[in-house]
């Protein structure tokens, strides 16, 4: 089951073909591709960076324990995060990056550990169902956290068909409307709509990356390295 970080992760970016399939790489995100990983994890080979993002979420969280001040019933928030988040695309099928997965989960990168998993059979039924499953490594202290998911655009295209058809409504609205929506959200949590849905934002990313990638019969990986402030 996918847990809280692992749920962050979905925030990620895109990536198209690697030449060593003699594919040329098609930026289908309209950023310029990325040349070098900024994580220590290594991606799966043959891929090709497309989408790099910066992100903190202490700001957010911030945001967000203001609006709940003085409320009875408000939780106990998550620490706050930064790091980076990685987008890649690759020709291998999901069956190859899911056995990929259990390779590094059966010998994780050093300093690192299993954190949160699912078995093999339900990755693969999320794979055929959802379109998309992962695993969430830590250090021993789970300061860092590096969440790693693994995605057939296509299948999580038609999985999650009806919420970006609510982005679609929202990206065709009126500029007037659409600035109320932003205005609000920014009060609410910190950030508009339109921020979010920018290309180069993480979850910016993986909205064009859904939207274009599965025309391309490409998979995605999304990589996302944090550690706690």
């Amino acid at each position: 089951m996918m847990n809280r970080s692992m749920a962050c992760v979905f925030i990620g970016a895109a990536a198209l073909a690697s030449g060593c399939f003699h594919n040329p790489p098609v930026n289908v995100l309209g950023l310029h591709p990325a040349q070098t990983n900024p994580s220590d994890f290594a991606l799966y080979q043959p891929s090709t960076i497309v989408g790099v993002a910066q992100f903190d979420t202490g700001a957010l969280i911030k945001s967000v324990q203001a609006s709940e001040a003085g409320k009875s019933n408000s939780s106990t928030p998550p620490p706050p995060y930064h790091g980076t988040e990685v987008v890649a695309t690759t020709p291998a099928s999901l069956d190859q990056l899911r056995s990929w997965l259990g390779k590094r989960e059966a010998a994780p990168p050093t300093g690192l550990k299993v954190k949160g998993s699912q078995s093999d059979e339900s990755r693969a039924q999320m794979g055929r169902g959802m379109g998309f499953f992962g695993t969430l490594f830590s250090t021993q202290d789970d300061r860092r956290e590096v969440s790693v998911i693994l995605m057939d655009p296509k299948i999580a295209h038609d999985h999650l068909g009806v919420a970006l058809d609510l982005i679609d409504k929202y990206q065709s609205l009126p500029a007037p409307l659409r600035a109320g929506v932003d205005a609000e959200a920014k009060r609410a949590v910190g950030f508009t709509v339109s921020d979010m849905l920018d290309p180069a934002s993480p979850v910016g990313m993986v909205v064009s990356a859904l939207k274009n990638l599965p025309k391309t019969n490409q998979r995605a990986i999304i990589l996302v390295d944090m550690t706690k402030d």
